[in-house]
């Protein structure tokens, strides 16, 4: 079923906009029509009709759709907007536009899930309202106001200093943002890949593309950078073969280098049993105990 389409600002910058109206009538229909993977499923007339336009400008409309432009935007498809399918179109690159998501509404939606968030914290009383004052609470107070008003401190140097209670300054944690668009690795982060043997060209785009996707915040994207590198070269270790396996590979032809697979203590077990059973008495006698000291283990 058809649902909603996102119409971003730059469609009027777009070569679509620069073709007759007819044909921008019948782009937007498509769009409107569209479900969420980008399908329009009409026929011809269906769609001319959708579009108030004429079957005639329809089909110039989808040849115009179908057609290569060198000067699109996108290099995808060669600048082709549609491709036909069983029972209608499909719109290219339907998919990445609905996907997109601006910084500006990134951050509301953070905002407001930060909002639904706080509400579902149980709140606190607030100190500051006003109690009512009981009875004898207001007696009291009636009883010290007809006593002799206090004596004030000597003024001058001998003058006791006010106590004052001091206020505890609370450091304003700064705020997780979007990645900037000229963000790129520094100086650190190109010397940090090259010890340990990775490619900034290539972890900087995928850096990039894994947390856009997910809209993820960050208050330091430098810090973040460093942390995924520091995992890609954790992992890089983990799956290198094991010291000299490679060598011995290359002397032998085996295809297999990875690292050998260290049987359990359970599956040990039972072949120490049947060597046991395999050695002479005399050799029974002469070794320790190959199952108390496995089960130390």
């Amino acid at each position: 079923m058809s649902g909603f389409s996102k119409l971003y600002g730059s469609i009027v910058h777009s070569t679509v906009w620069r073709e007759p109206h007819t044909t921008r009538i019948v782009w937007i229909t498509m769009l409107a029509l569209a479900d969420a993977g980008g399908y329009v499923g009409a026929s011809l007339p269906g769609l001319a009709d959708a579009a108030r336009v004429t079957r005639e400008e329809c089909e110039a409309a989808l040849g115009s759709f179908l057609a290569p432009d060198p000067d699109s935007r996108s290099k995808d498809h060669d600048g082709r907007r549609i491709e036909i399918v069983d029972g209608g179109w499909v719109l290219l690159n339907y998919a990445a536009y609905r996907a997109g998501r601006d910084p500006e509404v990134r951050r509301q939606q953070n905002r407001d899930a930060q909002a639904r968030y706080r509400d579902r914290q149980p709140r606190k009383p607030d100190v500051s309202q006003a109690q009512p004052i009981s009875a004898h609470a207001e007696a009291e107070a009636e009883a010290e106001a007809d006593q002799d008003p206090p004596v004030s401190p000597p003024a001058g140097d001998d003058a006791a200093a006010p106590l004052s209670t001091p206020t505890k300054v609370r450091k304003r944690k700064p705020n997780a943002t979007s990645r900037p668009e000229d963000w790129k690795p520094t100086k650190a982060h190109q010397d940090y890949a090259a010890t340990h043997g990775l490619d900034v060209q290539h972890e900087a785009p995928a850096f990039c593309a894994h947390h856009d996707s997910k809209g993820n915040l960050f208050v330091s994207w430098d810090s973040a950078f460093t942390t995924w590198l520091a995992n890609q070269a954790r992992w890089d270790r983990r799956r290198a073969p094991a010291p000299g396996l490679r060598e011995h590979a290359e002397r032998t032809g085996a295809a297999n280098v990875e690292r050998p697979v260290v049987p359990r203590s359970s599956e040990v077990r039972p072949r120490v049993a049947t060597l046991k059973e395999a050695l002479s008495p005399d050799y029974q006698a002469a070794i320790p105990s190959l199952s108390a000291i496995w089960g130390r283990r």
